[in-house]
């Protein structure tokens, strides 16, 4: 039973898929053009949206025991991508890429932020690493929408790089001693 569930949901994600890049083709091919890069932008995550809708409500609902988990995740990404679509097709003009980078993050933050005590296991030994991971994402993305807004004028475009390159590694570095130490 178990096998001829994945096997349909299998074919559905190939075969939206194949549709979505179809469509992707035909809008840049025939349409693009008549709209700002971040209207396209907004178009082309409205069918993200659409491909995500469908196959992550194909596939969350294999354990029914985390069914509820599930429903609210796809939820929190669902209204994610909204604003975001709302965002690029008719703020998004206004403002700089770094701002718009900014807003980006910041609403990246509050999904992950939901999911992530949504999912983070509580009683288990990956539980507590699971947590430090999430919050030191989070942390990481706090620094990266201050940097953006706030930080970055005042450095040239490869200053922002290196800054964000070492944000990386300082990230890197704390998740690796939290899982290390799980590891051996």
């Amino acid at each position: 039973m178990m096998e001829k569930n994945i096997k349909w949901r299998t074919i559905l994600s190939v075969t939206t898929g194949f549709i979505w890049l179809i469509f992707l083709v035909i809008w840049l091919f025939f349409y693009a053009e008549g709209y700002t890069g971040y209207q396209n932008l907004a178009v082309i995550l409205v069918s993200m949206i659409a491909l995500f809708v469908i196959n992550s409500t194909a596939w969350s609902f294999i354990d029914r025991r985390k069914r509820s988990k599930s429903m609210v995740s796809t939820l929190t990404w669902f209204i994610f991508g909204i604003f975001l679509v709302i965002w690029l097709f008719y703020y998004a003009s206004d403002y700089t890429l770094l701002t718009n980078l900014g807003v980006f993050l910041l609403s990246i933050l509050v999904v992950a932020a939901v999911n992530s005590l949504l999912w983070i296991p509580k009683r288990s030994s990956i539980g507590w690493r699971a947590a430090v991971s999430a919050v030191s994402g989070l942390g990481w993305l706090i620094f990266l929408v201050y940097w953006l807004l706030v930080g970055s004028a005042y450095f040239n475009l490869y200053q922002n790089i290196a800054i964000f390159i070492i944000s990386i590694l300082v990230l890197a570095a704390v998740n690796m001693i939290t899982w290390l130490s799980w590891v051996f």
